[in-house]
């Protein structure tokens, strides 16, 4: 049932067109927060950190200067712009333009992931612990020292189960962009039997690379040195060593302290590069076809779901989407605003609960739709629930648990206050219900029943 609105489509279907917009509103919310967020990485966690590795390996102070002079807010905010407006083109001008834009930066940061991992094989420990005592030199600082200023600020050295689970919530927030293509689906031909196929087989891939660049990452650096240079970097800032070869502790940067081949290098900084702006029109794009789903269900102006004839995308919902981005950025960079959105883990996990239950009582809520539209694989029946049903109550079982982590532990869901819980997860909920029923007051003071249009999906 690929349409494009994705969740938003069959969640108001299943289960009421209200909770469908709950958590619709709040899924376009952290999309849209997403896109500041996403352009400041592309200087903060791509740029910089280039520069900084270029520097360091032609000795040039000009470009070590220049990896610091762009984390200022000024230039995170240029830098920001220009990606957002590049991927707003590309995405205006349809999802085939879009899919070509990213596939060549899938196999820009794809190739960048094979060569890293082939670095990281090659260089055993001592030969890195080596080469970072050698990178240090002159510093006053050393591989040990660095594990010591760690623990001496508070870093607990060692891995355990607890501590890995707790952080679940964490990496489910981020690594769930395999799952984007959902809401454009309806625009992928032959999407329901080509679409599970393709975010199964990401899903895969992306495991595989997340856990053979950790396992490398750790056996290579030492697990307590680059945690605890994280650990620095982020949690005690000023005690980080400066003016040293460490400028800056991501792993982009970190693996071009293990060589000085330019062209590795640039595989690596570069790729990385294009992974950033490959992450970045994935929060633009979901966004655009949830909003461009509400109009078409008339839930806001049918403005938004014009489909311009020149370029087969809603240009208006896509001008919205861009400016929303803009003001994102701004809201990161040159505001405290950001500290109240500390708790859109929570929210996310709430929002896709709301997507389980819908999907645990499809088949007895929309009985004829489920028979329909469901593959025959998740309709067979075990002790009298379809399999689709099974599946749906251990990912209610497994994000409960992670619900209940993420909000008693503020590290992974954020210090929680009334403030930030409203600004950054029942604020965004709420304004979505909120606009289904003013809609459908509006409509029915038009003589409009709206209820009607969610008796059925929208037309492919």
């Amino acid at each position: 049932m690929a349409r494009s609105g994705g969740d938003y489509v069959w969640t108001s279907r299943i289960l009421h067109p209200s909770l469908g917009m709950l958590q619709s509103a709040f899924m376009v919310y952290f999309f849209f927060i997403s896109v500041g967020m996403m352009a400041a990485f592309i200087t903060l966690f791509y740029l910089s950190p280039a520069c900084f590795a270029f520097g360091r390996l032609l000795n040039d102070p000009g470009l070590m200067a220049w990896g610091s002079t762009l984390l200022t807010p000024a230039w995170v905010f240029t830098v920001g712009t220009i990606a957002v407006a590049f991927y707003f083109i590309c995405a205006v001008i349809g999802v085939r333009s879009y899919a070509k834009v990213q596939f060549v930066m899938f196999l820009g940061a794809n190739f960048a992931m094979i060569v890293l991992i082939w670095l990281l094989l090659s260089t055993p420990h001592d030969a890195a612990v080596a080469l970072i005592n050698n990178r240090l030199s002159g510093s006053g600082h050393t591989y040990d020292s660095i594990i010591k200023l760690a623990q001496q600020n508070g870093y607990s050295p060692g891995w355990s189960v607890a501590s890995s689970l707790i952080a679940l919530p964490y990496a489910y927030t981020f690594y769930w962009g395999f799952y984007n293509c959902n809401w454009y689906g309806g625009e992928i031909k032959g999407a329901g039997k080509t679409m599970s196929k393709a975010l199964f087989a990401a899903l895969l891939v992306a495991a595989c690379f997340a856990v053979t660049i950790a396992y490398l990452t750790f056996n290579t650096f030492g697990f307590d040195f680059y945690n605890g240079l994280n650990y620095l970097y982020f949690g005690a800032p000023s005690a980080y060593p400066p003016n040293t070869a460490l400028a800056i502790p991501y792993l982009n940067y970190m693996a071009t302290l293990l060589t000085d081949n330019p062209i590795i290098i640039a595989i690596i900084v570069v790729g990385y590069l294009m992974n950033g702006l490959w992450q970045l029109l994935s929060g633009i794009l979901p966004a655009t076809r949830q909003i461009f789903a509400w109009s078409f269900d008339r839930l806001i102006p049918e403005k938004f779901s014009e489909v311009s004839d020149r370029f087969h995308s809603p240009i208006w919902t896509m001008v919205f989407m861009g400016v929303l981005g803009e003001i994102s950025i701004l809201v990161w960079i040159y505001t405290t605003l950001a500290t109240y959105l500390v708790n859109t883990t929570i929210g996310i996990l709430a929002a896709n609960l709301v997507v389980a239950i819908a999907c645990l009582v499809f088949p007895m809520r929309r009985k004829e739709l489920f028979e329909s539209t469901v593959p025959p694989r998740w309709k067979k029946r075990i002790a009298g629930l379809p399999m689709l049903s099974w599946l749906s109550l251990i990912v209610i079982a497994a994000t409960l648990v992670m619900l209940y982590t993420a909000s008693t532990n503020a590290v992974v869901g954020g210090p929680i206050s009334y403030a930030s819980m409203f600004a950054g997860v029942i604020g965004p909920m709420i304004a979505g219900v909120l606009i289904y029923f003013i809609a459908k007051a509006y409509r029915k003071s038009k003589g409009i029943d709206i209820d009607l249009i969610f008796k059925e999906i929208p037309p492919e």
